[in-house]
């Protein structure tokens, strides 16, 4: 299990291969806390595209002038592990995000918001 401040996170929330099913146990500390969780990314469909969207559920990066270019999407799933029933995507409690995203991002950042934001929201 990696420790979300490592740097080593980082790498491990990077986006998998297009076709790749890709998940990632992490442990967040607090002071005096902390949280363990799993990441998955899932593909889906690429996606055409020429103009990137605007929206943070499916920000995109900027194709070369001119190109027409297929982007690959994923869902991100954050479950809690320390939850004893499967996660339900209706429950905010038991998902902290889930959306589609664009691979090549690093989405590090990200769950770490997310986490810092839930933590605050719903304290152990």
């Amino acid at each position: 299990m990696l420790n979300l401040d490592d740097p080593a996170a980082r790498q491990a929330l990077r986006m998998p291969r297009q076709d790749q099913e890709h998940t990632v146990e992490l442990r967040h500390r607090g002071e005096g806390w902390w949280v363990d969780f799993k990441v998955t990314f899932i593909p889906e469909d690429p996606k055409q595209c020429v103009q990137p969207e605007t929206s943070e559920t499916n920000a995109l990066v900027q194709p070369a002038a001119g190109e027409n270019v297929e982007w690959w999407y994923h869902r991100m799933v954050v479950t809690f592990l320390n939850l004893t029933e499967e996660p339900n995507e209706r429950d905010p409690l038991s998902i902290i995000r889930h959306e589609r995203l664009v691979s090549s991002d690093d989405h590090y950042d990200l769950v770490l918001e997310d986490c810092r934001q839930l933590m605050k929201e719903n304290p152990f």
